[in-house]
């Protein structure tokens, strides 16, 4: 049926038009993005201290200017995100963090998990 998911029709070019809602999951398999199973720190210093220890890991194995752009917080003070939640993944290469704000902050992975931070959005 015409206008339906399934059969969108053809634009002015004769070209097939794309069912959008097939877009973003079709985007997202080709850059091999999966769903990360994310698992949440419980808040106190020594959660800070491993998600510290994950994202400077990976800060350091990054080359060139990707590894320049990620900003790592403090593991405690006031330049910290001990009141924000931490996630990382199970093997601790990709993780992000949620400030009270709801900003998303410090989303990263190590090389060999290309955009396994990326599910985190």
């Amino acid at each position: 049926m015409r206008g339906s998911k399934q059969d969108l029709g053809k634009d002015a070019k004769g070209k097939k038009i794309a069912d959008p809602t097939q877009m973003p999951r079709t985007a997202f398999e080709a850059a091999k993005i999966t769903d990360e199973p994310w698992h949440e720190l419980k808040k106190g210093p020594a959660s800070d201290i491993e998600f510290h220890k994950a994202i400077t890991k990976a800060k350091t194995a990054a080359k060139g200017k990707l590894g320049q752009a990620l900003y790592v917080y403090d593991a405690a003070g006031e330049e910290s995100l001990e009141t924000a939640s931490k996630f990382l993944s199970a093997d601790g290469k990709s993780g992000f963090a949620v400030k009270n704000d709801g900003d998303i902050v410090s989303v990263f992975n190590f090389s060999d998990r290309p955009n396994a931070g990326l599910s985190a959005l």
